[in-house]
């Protein structure tokens, strides 16, 4: 009413079970869980820490940085194999594609996964991103992230991107 509010009332139904056509996901056995280490370069901490939290979950060692230039440092000073590089695309200083052929000449056999907030069609079409890496879009679903991560990890040499 004009001078007094309004008020809004949403029903939602209740539902405790899928409904048909529903997509759940499986829950993810031992067997899936992550071993490998992965080096994580995200400028934005709420999503550098959100993703390096799932990641561990999932078993994997993280390494978390927030720019290409802590990356290449923490590359350089852990001893172990670093089996993945996931980086955002778009980063202050130094992009991920270019942290990624930083990376690939010290790091050849890791696989390297781009993430970023812009579709990777936009980022293909303005020549940051070629059209055939790896690449998950955000913002993502923890379900997601460990699927392409594993999936990433899984193809063989020749097609890891």
């Amino acid at each position: 009413a004009p001078g007094s509010g309004t008020t809004f009332r949403v029903f939602l139904p209740r539902e405790t079970a899928p409904t048909p056509g529903t997509v759940v996901d499986a829950p993810t056995s031992e067997s899936d869980n992550g071993r490998e280490t992965i080096l994580l370069a995200e400028d934005d901490d709420s999503v550098r820490q959100l993703a390096m939290t799932l990641l561990e979950r999932a078993g994997y060692h993280v390494i978390a940085t927030p720019d290409a230039e802590s990356a290449m440092a923490a590359a350089a000073a852990h001893t172990g194999p670093i089996d993945l590089l996931l980086t955002d695309v778009i980063m202050p200083g130094a992009n991920g594609r270019e942290l990624a052929n930083q990376f690939a000449v010290t790091h050849p056999d890791a696989r390297i996964l781009f993430m970023s907030g812009y579709a990777d069609d936009v980022l293909s079409a303005q020549g940051v991103l070629d059209p055939n890496v790896a690449f998950l879009e955000k913002p993502f679903l923890p379900a997601d992230l460990a699927r392409k991560v594993r999936q990433v990890l899984d193809e063989p040499p020749a097609a890891a991107s």
